[in-house]
């Protein structure tokens, strides 16, 4: 192995029943390692068995019931090629990584295995006394053999971009090992079977840069058409929900993909958690792929206020990844923010909070650039660890083109993270069917010179009733009412009131409406049908009453 990069395994032919083959292993069948490793295998491993049991894990380390032991007379010496995909997944999915696994999963050369078992079998023969007392068995054929490549005349001058001599290319090739032979269209170049990278002209005009020298050639400015394509939708909303996010005080983070398991419990539940878990994870941090981008936000903030950094707000743009209810794994390009709710410096002046209220708008805003309507979201209580009962709300879009949730992040977590303060943070997802389709080019309305029109509703509803769901329902019916006859501005919430008056249970939201028509002044008929048609839709179905 050492000499020719070739490994071999030695069987105790007393041990071996019937020959030896190589087949998928059999589910439900043991293997017992030369190392101790007891390993469960299914058809998805590769062995060398006997007519009874498996033997070896295929490429990777020999098993111990077959072993050399100090009381063996007679062996049977293998030599193989395996493909180097195989050995790489079985390897890495028993967790184990040997001399031999580590040349098998980079490709060892075909020719070698005949000559590795005739050159091991000489030595046994001169240093311990050995007698070949049966024939070579060979089964199977080579992946490949030697390549001949036609190497075109002046190929590598070309691609070079430099004056290069026949006797150069010739030289350098030969260094490697190469056949080079004259023909008709340049050169006829034999490649070794030992080296499967090198197949096409330009391989061989980089394995001559290689020797050659690239000290030797000269520079010059690259010549190559620059691409014509448009940005995707999702880069073009990437660069602007950034400037956007940056505009606003955050600052960028990046954080890994892979997440440890007790985050993943955190932002999903346990259950759910399982279906994003790593078969092979590299280290016990990195077991999962992230459900969500808040707790890596988090666990800055935390870091910095650890060295007194004074953070802002962080932001992060990235993809994450959320467990369905038909347990499939669904990716998303989501997007997310989190800041402190007060300063953490202290200041003569008492600086501007950032509440819910805040958060609640930057997820509208966002939505709005990935070209969700405000008038399609709706926001209602948020459940689940991650978040503070009766602090958050969760962020759905009726279009199925967004979701997202935003509010206080659970203080046990974050105090456990060493943030004294309240933590307030938002996150928007988008599957990535919402940028499938061809963007909209945004088209400029000139501004109305005309007065807005102006009214108010106040609409009594249960105390558990959210007010944006309430005011989701006057911003539909607003806007159905406007049709195309004039536009929709704005609907606010101005007012809550829960006092005498009110039925037991309930509260009074009041909201004001404000329409306006392009091309002159609305009249009250036009403003009063269309108010009267939002009472009679408020009060259809949701058992609400119009405060008078």
């Amino acid at each position: 192995m050492l000499e020719l990069g070739q490994p071999l395994h030695a069987f105790d032919a007393a041990k071996v029943k019937e020959g030896i083959e190589v087949r998928a292993a059999k589910p439900g069948e043991e293997l017992t390692l030369l190392d101790g490793k007891k390993l469960s295998l299914d058809s998805t491993s590769w062995v060398i068995a006997d007519a009874q049991r498996p033997l070896v894990l295929a490429g990777v380390m020999g098993g111990v019931d077959s072993g050399v032991s100090a009381t063996t007379t007679d062996i049977i010496l293998e030599s193989a090629w395996f493909v180097p995909g195989e050995v790489r997944r079985i390897a890495r999915r028993a967790g184990i990584s040997t001399d031999s696994s580590y040349r098998f999963t980079r490709d060892v050369d075909p020719a070698g295995v005949e000559l590795a078992s005739r050159l091991a079998t000489d030595l046994l023969i001169e240093l311990a006394g050995a007698e070949v007392v049966g024939p070579a068995v060979s089964t199977g054929k080579p992946p490949r053999a030697d390549v001949k490549i036609e190497l075109p005349a002046g190929f590598v001058a070309t691609k070079c971009g430099a004056q290069i001599t026949d006797a150069d290319v010739v030289n350098a090739l030969q260094k490697l090992g190469f056949t080079v032979e004259k023909s008709k269209e340049g050169f006829s170049v034999t490649v070794p079977s030992f080296r499967s990278d090198v197949t096409r002209p330009i391989d061989l005009v980089e394995e001559f840069i290689r020797i050659y020298g690239t000290h030797q050639i000269p520079a010059g400015r690259p010549i190559a058409p620059l691409p014509g394509d448009e940005d995707t939708r999702s880069s073009v909303f990437t660069r602007e929900v950034t400037s956007r996010l940056i505009g606003a005080g955050f600052s960028e983070c990046c954080h890994y993909t892979l997440r440890d398991a007790a985050e993943c419990d955190l932002t999903v539940g346990v259950e759910h958690a399982k279906l994003l878990a790593l078969e092979n994870p590299l280290t016990a941090d990195q077991s999962h792929v992230r459900a969500s981008l808040v707790p890596g936000l988090v666990g800055a903030l935390s870091r910095n206020v650890a060295v007194n950094a004074d953070p802002r707000g962080f932001f992060e743009v990235g993809v994450v990844f959320r467990p369905q209810a038909d347990g499939a794994v669904r990716e998303f390009l989501s997007v997310a923010f989190a800041a402190p709710a007060e300063a953490l410096v202290r200041s003569w002046k008492v600086p501007a909070t950032f509440d819910i209220i805040k958060a609640k708008r930057f997820l509208q805003d966002i939505a709005q650039l990935a070209g969700v309507a405000a008038t399609r979201l709706s926001f209602t209580d948020a459940k689940g660890a991650l978040w503070q009962s009766e602090h958050a709300a969760n962020l759905s879009d009726r279009g199925r083109s967004a979701e997202g949730a935003c509010g206080v992040v659970e203080l046990r977590w974050t105090r456990s993270l060493g943030l004294k303060g309240s933590i307030i943070a938002g996150e928007v997802m988008f599957p990535r069917s919402s940028f499938a389709d061809v963007q909209r080019i945004p088209r400029f309305e000139a501004f109305s010179s005309f007065p807005p029109v102006t009214r108010d509703v106040a609409v009594i509803v249960p105390v558990a009733t959210s007010a944006s769901e309430v005011l989701t329902r006057v911003q539909q019916a607003a806007s159905k009412a406007a049709g195309k006859e004039f536009d929709l501005e704005y609907v606010n919430c101005f007012d809550v009131f829960n006092g005498p008056g009110l039925p037991e249970g309930s509260k009074s939201l009041a909201f004001e409406i404000r329409w306006r028509h392009n091309d002159r002044t609305l009249t009250d008929e036009e403003t009063n049908r269309a108010l009267g048609a939002v009472i009679a839709a408020l009060e259809k179905g949701a058992g609400w009453v119009i405060r008078k």
